[in-house]
């Protein structure tokens, strides 16, 4: 409303797009150390963590403080990677724990 009378200021704008892309990465690295994840894709998502872990494809504390630097890792590339996710894309949310947050991921195109 007010860009024709004060213009756009890119380098808020940035620092807020920087600020959205790296809680991204923090809610989808949760994502994936959950174990009470919603949908079909979350399920999907969960028994594939499973899988992995019990085939020693990645660390048995994978989803505990010694993986988070690896799912940080794989949320920053899938979410760079084009991934898709939609933080707070519902009418109700409680901002005082935010993982009951409705999160929807896309796939990706």
């Amino acid at each position: 409303m007010t860009d024709y009378y004060l213009g756009t200021d890119s380098e808020l704008w940035l620092d807020f797009q920087n600020a959205l892309d790296d809680a991204k990465i923090r809610v989808y690295a949760q994502a994936l150390g959950e174990i009470n994840v919603s949908g079909a894709g979350g399920m999907r998502m969960v028994k594939e963590i499973n899988e992995a872990i019990e085939q020693r494809r990645i660390i048995a504390d994978f989803r505990g403080l010694a993986g988070e630097q690896i799912r940080m890792k794989w949320a920053e590339r899938a979410l760079r990677g084009g991934k898709q996710l939609h933080l707070l894309n519902t009418n109700f949310c409680d901002f005082k724990v935010m993982r009951h947050c409705a999160i929807r991921v896309a796939p990706n195109r």
